[in-house]
């Protein structure tokens, strides 16, 4: 007898079926990079635009700043001038001109920088370096305060209505009686008074803005007419509110 032999059968798999496998698992894997990568991107971007707001701001701040003292400095030698009689005689024909006298720009162009001193230029660099100011402008305006109405003074001490045509007696009855002018001048210049400001009349405002102003609970009789379609009447209660310096009237 011969050697035995050993016969092994097997059944082969469905090879087509795993076919692709390896392309789909590499695409899924480039896709999750890309996004990774698109955001990162977003991140980076995002980060460099608060960075450059980060900059502007704190660029705006130094130039805003700057046009404060310039203003302050202004205000200083004009006010050093009138007070010192012999500078206001000497100077008297330069007093006005310091409102209008050149002042160095700020910041400084790099090309006038290489025409000042060495020590001057290393200030100025390092006051470049310091406030990260490359490029901007400021302006500034100076105002007197002493032509403006000052509103919170026409609260009333004593609770009674005034009546701001007369000659006016006390200080709210001063501030009324110029406001009461201003606003009825302003009524004048207007082509159309009643298409612009309806039927409302110069007292109604005045004394609305005392019912702001006066604290309490008291009230001077007359409500503000709203303007436009209604002829309702909307009452203003009193509330006691003090006008910031910016909100006083300046006509």
């Amino acid at each position: 007898m011969g050697d035995p032999v050993i016969k092994v059968t097997y059944k082969q798999g469905n090879r087509y079926g795993q076919q692709g496998a390896a392309l789909l698992t590499v695409l899924v894997a480039l896709m999750l990079i890309s996004l990774m990568t698109l955001e990162l991107q977003y991140t980076s971007l995002v980060e460099r635009k608060l960075a450059y707001n980060d900059l502007n701001q704190l660029q705006a701040h130094y130039l805003a700043k700057s046009g404060v003292h310039l203003g302050i400095l202004r205000l200083a030698l004009y006010g050093r001038v009138t007070k010192n009689a012999t500078l206001k005689k000497n100077f008297s024909q330069y007093v006005n001109q310091i409102w209008s006298l050149p002042f160095p720009p700020f910041p400084m162009d790099t090309g006038a920088l290489g025409k000042l001193s060495l020590q001057e230029k290393s200030a100025q660099e390092a006051l470049l370096k310091q406030t990260r100011i490359s490029q901007g402008t400021f302006a500034y305006t100076i105002a007197s305060e002493s032509g403006k109405l000052n509103l919170n003074l026409l609260a009333s001490t004593n609770g009674t209505v005034p009546d701001f045509r007369n000659r006016p007696n006390q200080l709210n009855e001063y501030i009324g009686h110029n406001l009461l002018n201003k606003i009825e001048r302003l009524f004048q210049e207007s082509e159309d008074p009643q298409a612009e400001f309806g039927n409302v009349r110069a007292e109604e405002i005045i004394y609305n803005i005392m019912d702001w102003v006066t604290p309490g609970d008291s009230a001077f009789g007359l409500e503000i007419r709203m303007l436009g379609t209604s002829n309702k009447y909307r009452p203003i209660r009193p509330r006691g509110v003090r006008f910031s310096p910016s909100m006083r009237s300046s006509w």
